[in-house]
C-alpha cells in the first residue's frame, strides 16, 4: 500500500492566557495562517486538516481552512488523539503528522526530512529533538496511533508526545538538528502576550517572501538582544496528572533519546534544504 501522510493541526480558539490567540493577527494575517503556509511548502505531505472542536466559536477555524484551500475537521472537544484518528479513518492515512496551533514557527525543513526518514526506516513514531519549543512536529504510524487510544485516557492525549514517545511501546526515531540550531531551553511558541509580541518583533524582522526560518530566528535574537524566554531547569510543566520540573522532563526525553533510533543531521543540513 502506498504510504499517505497527513498533517493534523490541532488547533482551538479557546485559551486561558491568550483568548483566541491562534486567530489573532500579525501583519493582516492570523497565527494559523502563518503555520499553514509553512506546512505547505512541505512536498512529502498529502493532506494538510485544520482539526478542532465541534463548538461553534471554533466555526471561524473552519472557514479559515476553507479559505486556505485545506481541510478542516471538528471532533472531540477534549480529546485531540481521537480528532486526528478520525481524520486518519477519512483519508486512509498510513502516517499522521501532530502540529500544535501554538507553534507558530514549525519549520518545514526539519519536517520534510522527518517524513522522508520515517517513511524510508519504517518507524512508528519520529521527531526532532534538541530544537527550541515551538519548532518541532511529530510524525506517527496510524496503527500506532491507534494503539496508543487504546491504552491511553482520550482526554489526556494533549499530553501524546509523552505517550507515544516511548521506546518500550513503539519504534522510536529522532533526528538530531546540527549544533547551531540545538536550543532546547528556548521557548519560540505563543501562550501569552509575551510571547505574541516576541513573535510579533520576530515577524516584522524576518519574514520575506512568505517564508521564515530557524537560523534567522536563533541569530536575530542572540545579535539583537531581543528578550528570548528561556526555560530554566527548575520550571515546572505539567505532565498528565502532576507537574515536574522542566529539567526532570528533559531526563526523561534524554533517556528516551538513548533508546530510539538515532540521525545525526550534518552541519550543512539546514542551508543545503532551504532552498527546496
Amino acid at each position: 500500500m502506498k504510504d499517505k501522510v497527513v498533517a493534523c493541526i490541532i488547533a482551538r480558539t479557546g485559551s486561558a492566557r491568550l483568548p483566541n490567540k491562534v486567530i489573532r493577527k500579525i501583519n493582516n494575517k492570523t497565527l494559523i495562517e502563518y503555520i499553514i503556509e509553512k506546512i505547505k511548502h512541505t512536498k512529502e505531505i498529502d493532506e494538510i486538516y485544520l482539526c478542532t472542536t465541534k463548538e461553534s466559536r471554533d466555526q471561524v477555524l473552519v472557514e479559515i481552512a476553507e479559505e486556505l484551500g485545506i481541510k478542516s475537521y471538528q471532533g472531540s472537544t477534549t480529546s485531540p488523539i481521537s480528532r486526528m484518528i478520525d481524520v486518519g479513518n477519512i483519508e486512509g492515512a498510513t502516517h499522521l503528522i501532530r502540529i500544535t496551533g501554538d507553534n507558530i514557527f514549525t519549520d518545514e525543513v526539519f519536517l520534510s526530512a522527518m517524513v522522508k526518514k520515517h517513511i524510508e526506516n519504517e518507524m512508528e513514531y519520529t521527531r526532532t529533538e534538541m530544537l527550541p519549543l515551538g519548532i518541532s512536529a511529530e510524525i506517527m504510524q496510524f496503527n500506532a496511533l491507534k494503539t496508543c487510544l487504546e491504552r491511553i485516557n482520550p482526554n489526556q492525549s494533549e499530553y501524546l508526545t509523552y505517550f507515544m514517545f516511548d521506546p518500550e511501546f513503539y519504534k522510536c526515531q529522532v533526528l538530531i538538528p546540527p549544533k547551531n540550531l540545538q536550543r532546547p531551553y528556548y521557548l519560540l511558541t505563543v501562550d501569552t502576550p509575551e510571547d505574541l509580541k516576541r513573535t510579533e518583533h520576530l515577524i516584522s524582522e524576518l519574514y520575506q517572501d512568505n517564508r521564515i526560518f530557524l537560523d534567522d530566528i536563533i541569530e536575530y535574537l542572540e545579535t539583537n538582544l531581543v528578550s528570548t524566554k528561556e526555560l530554566r531547569e527548575s520550571d515546572t510543566i505539567k505532565l498528565v496528572d502532576k507537574r515536574i520540573s522542566y529539567k526532570e522532563w528533559r531526563d526523561i526525553i534524554e533517556k528516551r533519546i538513548e533508546q530510539s533510533h538515532i540521525i545525526e543531521l550534518g552541519e550543512t543540513f539546514y542551508n543545503d534544504n532551504k532552498g527546496f
